[in-house]
């Protein structure tokens, strides 16, 4: 390349390097008789410069040629790296709040728990006495049960009222006390008949040697009576055979009347 002229294409060059051949042929071929000749072919030799004749313009090549052909384009270089990630800027104020959004599906029922027991309360004040209550009603007749006895020598009697029914009874006392010997008497007579209902007490007098009164009232308030004959049996024999005798006969009361209602009732 020529100094001061790198740009120029190597065609330029070419055509720079023939002329300045074909100069020194010319200078071998005149003998080199002319000083400024060869000082003219010295210089093209040495200094690129151009003899055409004695009248001839110099050609500096120092002065710029003319603009050669435009070069292709280069090709596109590598892409670069990319480069490091900036810093993490600030954050932004927040954004004002969204709309509500609709209501969800109910969600399934939970499992009952089961709470602490609370603490007990105190016991408050006593309230007043409420007003008395109404009367209730009568009530079903109560069961009625009573005993009683008399002693007539050897004999002793009784009467006794259980659960509504009269029982009247006798036995000895000597040698030995015999066992009781029951009868029902709650209804007595014949056409008609007297049976007391509700009894609830029963009492037993002698009213002679032989006979007793029983007298009974009811839960009603009604007095009944009747009279009973007394068989001592073998009280009676002096003396009485003993218990163990086939022949022994046990004190007994025959009650063989009627129920009669006693004048001039009992008034409560």
């Amino acid at each position: 390349m020529i100094p001061g002229n790198r740009s120029l294409p190597r065609a330029f060059l070419r055509k720079k390097l023939v002329t300045g051949s074909m100069l020194a042929l010319l200078t071998a071929a005149l003998g080199a008789a002319s000083v400024p000749v060869q000082a003219a072919a010295h210089t093209a030799v040495g200094q690129s410069r151009v003899v055409a004749g004695v009248n001839a313009p110099t050609t500096t090549m120092d002065q710029p040629g003319p603009r050669g052909l435009r070069g292709k384009e280069g090709r596109d270089g590598k892409d670069g790296k990319n480069g490091k990630n900036g810093r993490r800027g600030p954050t932004g104020p927040t954004g004002p709040t969204g709309d509500v959004g609709p209501t969800g599906p109910t969600g399934p029922t939970g499992a009952d728990g089961t709470g602490d027991t609370g603490p007990t309360g105190g016991v408050g004040p006593t309230g007043d006495t409420g007003p008395t209550g109404g009367t209730g009603p009568t009530g079903a007749d109560g069961a009625c049960h009573s005993i009683n006895s008399n002693i007539h020598g050897e004999t002793q009697v009784f009467a006794a009222v259980h659960d509504g029914t009269i029982w009247v009874g006798a036995r000895g006392l000597t040698p030995q006390v015999d066992p009781f010997d029951w009868t029902d008497i709650t209804t007595l007579g014949v056409d008609p008949s007297v049976t007391i209902e509700g009894a609830c007490d029963a009492t037993i007098d002698e009213r002679t040697p032989n006979q007793v009164f029983v007298e009974v009232i009811t839960t009603s308030g009604e007095v009944w009576e009747t009279l009973c004959d007394i068989d001592r049996g073998d009280e009676a024999v002096e003396p009485p055979p003993a218990p163990t005798d086939p022949a022994f006969a046990a004190a007994t009361l025959d009650c063989n009347g009627t129920w009669t209602l006693v004048q001039n009732q009992f008034v409560p």
